[in-house]
């Protein structure tokens, strides 16, 4: 790990005791940036290891069977809860004709084999950048000179410009929705939830369709399941060790779901919320 990502790590550990101390004092935000820095630190660990050739198969083989079993899950579950439901499916974004990713294309297989036949599945759609924020990243990264990374053509958007929290937000959620009214009745989404969602008018409105999640870092999910914004959700188990889970996940689907998720609804709410008190995410 260079000096730079042990640096990162540090300051995400300690923006989460700040978060959490922020929290217990009542400071709203506090919960979102002890959630926010966690999530980070992972990802630090993450890039760390995947930037050597040694751990990338491993990381990438394990997060999908990790992947996969969330989506197996959480699909039985809608397929009991949502049976005859239309459904549509929101995912990362694929660039240039490139392949998606091994560890969402798990995810979204193990949605599809927990929904079977129960659903119809009417649509998979990748949340795409505007145009316009894909020709900025193309002529920052042409102003750069930078080389782009091996594989991809110089058309390919910049690597840290991937990122879709960065123009995933709720005016670009809402019109997403609008985009196919009438066409679905349930929405699963594989990429968390818009920027701003909490608190925004688009949570608390009544033409917002059934909606089951797939794990969102720096979300209150107990107020957005509340609320009924969310119905259900798939989170990261409080309790689980992040360097384990980088680790060989179990064949067993079950097994692998126990060992780092959680599945949240409004009926099982209160008991998640009394079994990690400390957990931003539940209190």
């Amino acid at each position: 790990m260079s000096v730079l990502k042990f640096l990162l790590l540090i300051g995400a550990g300690i923006g989460a005791v700040l978060g959490v101390r922020a929290s217990k004092k009542g400071e709203g935000a506090g919960q979102i940036v002890a959630i926010g820095c966690a999530a980070f630190a992972l990802l630090v660990v993450i890039a760390s290891l995947a930037g050597s050739e040694r751990y990338t198969p491993k990381i990438v083989k394990s997060m999908g069977s990790y992947g996969y079993a969330g989506g197996v899950v959480l699909g039985r579950h809608l397929a009991q809860t949502h049976a005859g439901s239309r459904v549509l499916i929101l995912t990362e974004p694929v660039f240039d004709g490139e392949a998606p990713h091994d560890i969402q294309r798990a995810m979204v297989e193990g949605l599809e084999d927990g929904l079977g036949s129960a659903v119809e599945v009417v649509g998979i759609v990748a949340v795409d950048p505007p145009q316009a924020y894909v020709e900025r990243a193309r002529q920052s990264w042409a102003r750069d000179g930078l080389d782009p990374p091996e594989g991809q053509t110089t058309n390919s958007i910049p690597s840290l410009m991937r990122d879709h929290q960065r123009w995933y937000d709720v005016r670009y959620f809402a019109e997403l929705l609008a985009e196919h009214t009438g066409t679905y009745d349930l929405l699963i989404s594989t990429v968390g939830l818009p920027r701003g969602f909490a608190g925004s008018a688009l949570s608390r409105h009544a033409s917002l369709p059934e909606f089951a999640l797939m794990n969102a870092p720096g979300q209150p999910l107990k107020e957005l399941i509340e609320i009924g914004a969310v119905d259900v959700a798939v989170a990261e188990k409080p309790t689980a060790n992040p360097w384990e889970v980088l680790q060989n996940a179990p064949a067993d689907v079950e097994e692998a779901f126990d060992k780092r998720y959680i599945l949240v609804t409004k009926a099982n709410l209160a008991e998640v919320a009394a079994a990690y008190p400390e957990s931003p995410h539940w209190r």
